[in-house]
């Protein structure tokens, strides 16, 4: 029988009811009863699963991201301590997975913003440090103003001028 158990959270955890434990109690059941099993229950037996714990992964507000899940060959029905632990460990993918998901959509956001500055002919785009040097420009400026980018980076912003 496929039952569920889980620890709600409020920081993020695995809310109440989705944690998945299956042990399999008789030789010829091979895996939970419930229809999203079905499909896999053949694969389960060829393996020689008894047992399956399952721990969904979601992101701090609430979005499913993957799952953990421990396939095991004897029945064993996990102790309340090492819920806790699977719990832990799918908080923390979940937060890695999201600071992925950010850092990736952060270099995607930068790198069509650097596209459309290098693609502006007709106007100057420079960027200066908090020193008033110039740190980079665009095509626009070197047409502007007769100099190439390389040679003037780290300039004060006069020869803009």
């Amino acid at each position: 029988e496929l039952q569920a158990d889980g620890e709600s959270g409020e920081d993020g955890c695995v809310p109440d009811g989705l944690v998945k434990i299956g042990v399999f109690e008789d030789e010829e059941e091979v895996g939970p009863t419930d229809e999203g099993f079905a499909r896999h229950r053949q694969i389960a037996a060829s393996a020689g699963f008894r047992a399956v714990q399952s721990t969904p992964i979601f992101s701090r507000r609430g979005k499913p991201l993957g799952m953990i899940s421990t396939h095991f060959r004897q029945r064993h029905r996990p102790l309340d301590r090492e819920l806790r632990f699977t719990d832990l460990y799918a908080h923390l993918a979940g937060e890695l997975i999201e600071r992925q998901q950010s850092e990736e959509a952060l270099r995607e956001s930068e790198e069509r913003f650097r596209h459309m500055v290098e693609g502006v002919r007709d106007h100057a785009i420079y960027m200066l440090d908090l020193n008033g040097c110039v740190v980079t420009w665009n095509v626009g400026a070197e047409r502007m103003k007769g100099y190439a980018t390389q040679g003037n980076t780290g300039a004060s912003f006069r020869v803009l001028l």
